[in-house]
């Protein structure tokens, strides 16, 4: 079986994996830089040989000043490559400098959480002393039953206003169908606004009773009228609820600042907002790293660097010579020396030919590393900016190997991981019940949102439930007017269709109003 890692060791190990790319960012361009000076290195060991055969047969050569020409190129050449390997240090010493720079910054944030984590210990002890003792006052106990029954009563407020909302979606169709009837409605028929001269009232009541409105129209005014009512008798209920929870919070908030919470909340705020400084630093210093990466792979891109240069300017002084037969002549002479000579160059083309193949996937190999280590890092921010750090959440390890894993070789990208780890995340509950003493705490503490409130609802109860009290009382509910009822009502049952007394006999109404 798995075992369980909190969601600190899971950043932990999404740190380690991000360290190791980043090292194996800069291997990477280490190796592509070396291979470019291997082969500028086999390009000038040409130009020597071509030189050499050129001198043994110079008879041959097209113009007299070639071998002048060549042996200026080798010099060049020979003095850029003394610079690629400084040129390599500098940029190998760019990037291991921004890594180091991060890496200090990680360390930096592994003790603020280590020194967080000591100080939410400490404010949650006392926390949940405060909250032992007023669990045993029955003034608080007073204002909780009151907050409850207030939540409560706002809660089937909210039911029967979309009860009254389906029942017009569903019961008003025929009415809205009805042309007939619709007419009427709209010029008020039967209201004191309504107003027409007599031929007008006439035909009025004739079309009246032949859709048979009179029976009808009051129904439909219940149906319209009645969700506008029960709007703003929820919207009443919940400001009581609001009230009703202001002011068992504000005991709360009394009593633990009677004994001092309130000292330790504003300690482990200021440690989390440096830890939120940090986080910040981090984004500034992987910018840096992956901007500096992302400018070697472009130099490379567009042949740039020492060992480039002269690979470039050795390559144009051979194509300027004009050696087409020195190796057949060579295989002509008596002597051995021109044979050693097209024997090294052979080779040479050789080794260049292998070369070639490796130095292909080894040019690619930078920038893909570049992707992976952007796409793990913009893992690690989300996962910070979700808390889903916190010392209340808990992974499986071997999930997180999993997901981790299948970023890496590209089955997933950042976001589709992110979305996993939110899917398969739990939440440790705290020792005291997450709305104790109102929203602020679960930021102090680092309580994960991810859940959602049907979740967050659950854990308070439970941890009401955990405390022991003499008195039982309900969970209370926090109302949010803005985002309307969390209750899922089920489907009704359409009622029978009904219409003008031309299609079956009038409306149904079902009853209900």
């Amino acid at each position: 079986m798995s075992k369980s890692i909190t969601g600190q060791n899971t950043l932990r190990i999404i740190d380690g994996t991000i360290a190791g790319l980043r090292r194996q960012v800069g291997d990477a361009i280490s190796a592509a830089e070396n291979i470019d000076a291997r082969e500028a290195q086999i390009r000038d060991g040409q130009v020597t040989c071509y030189t050499a055969l050129a001198s043994i047969r110079l008879d041959l050569m097209q113009r007299s000043e070639d071998a002048d020409h060549l042996d200026q190129a080798h010099r060049k050449a020979a003095k850029l490559l003394d610079q690629h390997d400084v040129y390599i240090t500098k940029q190998a010493a760019a990037l291991e400098r921004a890594s180091e720079q991060i890496k200090t910054l990680e360390d930096q944030r592994v003790d603020l959480s280590e020194e967080h984590d000591t100080a939410i210990e400490s404010y949650e002890e006392k926390v949940s002393e405060v909250e032992a003792k007023l669990l045993k006052s029955k003034p608080y106990k007073a204002l909780a039953v009151k907050a409850e029954a207030q939540a409560a009563i706002a809660t089937r407020a909210h039911q029967k206003l979309e009860i009254a909302r389906d029942d017009l979606e569903q019961k008003g169709e025929a009415y809205r169908s009805d042309p007939l009837f619709q007419y009427l409605w709209k010029r008020d028929y039967r209201k004191a606004d309504y107003k027409a001269p007599p031929i007008t009232r006439f035909l009025d009541g004739w079309v009246a009773r032949l859709c048979k409105y009179d029976q009808a129209y009051p129904n439909y005014g219940r149906l319209t009228d009645l969700p506008d009512w029960l709007e703003q008798h929820a919207t009443t209920q919940d400001e009581k609820a609001e009230a009703a929870e202001s002011a068992l919070e504000a005991a709360e908030l009394k009593a633990l600042k009677t004994a001092g919470a309130d000292k330790l909340q504003t300690s482990a705020d200021a440690l989390l907002s440096k830890i939120e400084a940090i986080d910040l630093a981090i984004v500034t210093a992987e910018d840096v790293h992956g901007a500096l990466a992302t400018k070697q792979v472009r130099l490379r891109n567009e042949e740039e660097g020492p060992a480039r240069e002269a690979r470039r300017i050795l390559e144009d002084s051979l194509r300027q010579a004009s050696f087409p037969d020195l190796r057949i002549l060579a295989a002509e002479t008596l002597a051995l020396d021109d044979d050693r000579l097209v024997d090294q160059l052979v080779n040479l083309r050789r080794e260049e030919m292998s070369l070639e193949i490796e130095a292909d996937r080894l040019d690619r190999r930078p920038d893909e590393l570049r992707q992976d280590l952007g796409g793990m890092e913009h893992l690690r921010r989300k996962f910070k900016s979700a808390r889903l750090d916190s010392p209340y959440t808990r992974f499986k390890s071997a999930a997180i190997d999993d997901i981790l894993t299948a970023l890496s070789i590209g089955r997933l990208d950042a976001d589709d991981a992110f979305r996993r780890l939110r899917r398969i995340v739990r939440r440790r509950e705290p020792r005291t019940q997450p709305g104790f003493g109102g929203s602020r705490r679960s930021r102090t503490i680092g309580l994960p949102d991810v859940l959602g409130d049907v979740i967050w609802e659950v854990a308070k109860q439970a941890g009401r439930s955990r405390r022991g009290s003499s008195t039982s009382f309900p969970t209370r509910r926090r109302t949010r007017r803005s985002q309307g009822p969390r209750i899922s009502i089920p489907p009704r049952r359409s009622p029978p269709r009904g219409g003008s007394g031309r299609r079956g006999g009038g409306f149904k109404t079902g009853g209900g109003f």
